[in-house]
Order: structure tokens, then sequence, then C-alpha cells
């Protein structure tokens, strides 16, 4: 199993608390790693352009390495570094999460499958949250 699959078990079982063990650890973006904040934080009709194009970058890139996890809903701790520093939650986790799967088809050149989304909110019910994203290694590349 790669690195990115257990973690994104991980995420998918642990939800809010694994997430936030990875803050509280400095988890670095890696080759298998990558935090992002949605541009309008996941509020607009459709996925906003810089999410897309974030969306395109990480299929085609984890895709093409060994795989990797994107978590959407978190910053950086300032713009040199590469480590998770706060949730900065999506607005509608279930609700940004549907977009994401409905863009992945248009976002690749093939259209790349096997990409898997976990969307986990806050524990009282608010739909604020964070979507994991899972991108398997390909063998043909897109």
């Amino acid at each position: 199993m790669s690195r990115a699959r257990e973690l994104f078990d991980r995420l998918r079982q642990g939800g809010t608390t694994a997430l936030d063990a990875l803050i509280a650890d400095r988890e670095p973006e890696s080759l298998f790693l990558d935090f992002k904040r949605s541009e309008d934080d996941g509020q607009g009709g459709k996925l906003a352009n810089s999410d897309n194009k974030n969306l395109s970058k990480a299929i085609s890139g984890f895709a093409n390495s060994s795989g990797g996890v994107v978590v959407w809903g978190v910053g950086r701790r300032d713009a040199s570094g590469n480590e998770a520093a706060r949730p900065h939650c999506v607005v509608d986790a279930k609700g940004f999460e549907t977009k994401l799967q409905s863009a992945v088809s248009r976002t690749t050149m093939p259209a790349f499958s096997g990409v898997e989304f976990h969307a986990f909110v806050q524990a009282d019910g608010n739909p604020a949250g964070f979507v994991a994203m899972y991108v398997p290694q390909s063998l043909m590349g897109p």
C-alpha cells in the first residue's frame, strides 16, 4: 500500500481528529501530500478558476508519480512555507466534494478515473469542513 493511500485512509477514518494531528505535527507538503484553500471557500455555484487549475495540476502531478492526497480547506503557515498551518474550511464540505467530483472528468486529457474523495464536517453538524482527495498512480499518465 502506498503512503498516499495510507494517509487518505487515515484521514477518512479519523476525520477532523486526524487532520488536527497533521496540523499539530506541522506536516509538510511532500511528493504525496498537498494542502489547498478554495479561492472562494467553496461558496460559488461551481468551482472557482484557481480551484479547477489546482485540481488539474494535482491529478496530473500525483497520477504521474506515485499517487498523492490533497486536503482542501487547509492554509499554509506562510507564503514561503509548505506545511499545514491552520484550518480554512470550505463552507459546505459535501457540496464542495460534489463540485470536485464533477470536475475530475474535464480537468485532464484523457479523463482520469480512480480519484476518490471524502468530505468531513465539524462534529457539531456544521456543514463547513474539509475534503480529502486521493489520486492513485496511473500507468497511463493524464
